[in-house]
């Protein structure tokens, strides 16, 4: 649980939701190291404040992720400083999952070429908001690709160093 996570905008996302749609539900997913137990105080009074009690769920550290995401109807990726990778918009992507986040580092890279819909320019809530009204009105999820494969990324980074350091060519992993 971090700063940079994007609670604040997921909480009031969620508070302009329910009005349409009072059966959404949201999780914050992880916990909050003994450093970040503030912050995790100022989401949980946030959430009263908003009166969202009913409608949030502070899950905790968990160990089974895919479990947890696979259970979930849509996933937001709302980080307030872009991610190199955007591993946590690519996992759910991957079992089949849709996500609506911002368009920007990794994660937006990721959502251009798995999931278009749900890439949001950064820092746009209106827009955020609009797209996932709209994703409840008519729910789509992201087309199987092939594309961000564990191997086929390792290759293609160890071609990368292979190049720089003149090593010619590099096994491909197995």
């Amino acid at each position: 649980m971090s700063r940079i996570k994007g609670h604040e905008t997921f909480l009031k996302l969620l508070h302009d939701l329910v009005p349409e749609h009072p059966a959404v539900h949201g999780l914050i997913i992880g916990g909050a190291e003994a450093a970040k137990e503030d912050y995790e105080a100022e989401l949980r009074q946030q959430v009263a404040t908003l009166g969202l009690q009913d409608r949030i769920t502070f899950t905790g550290h968990r160990n089974d992720m895919n479990r947890v995401l696979t259970r979930c109807d849509l996933l937001l990726s709302l980080r307030v400083t872009p991610e190199a990778f955007g591993r946590t918009t690519l996992e759910p992507l991957r079992l089949g999952k849709p996500v609506i986040g911002w368009d920007a580092g990794g994660a937006g890279e990721i959502l251009r070429r798995l999931y278009p819909f749900g890439a949001v320019p950064a820092g746009r809530d209106d827009l955020l908001l609009a797209r996932v009204r709209d994703w409840l009105a008519t729910p789509t999820t992201p087309a199987e690709r092939d594309d961000f494969q564990l191997s086929t990324m390792c290759a293609q980074t160890l071609s990368v160093y292979a190049a720089l350091v003149g090593a010619g060519t590099v096994r491909q992993p197995h």
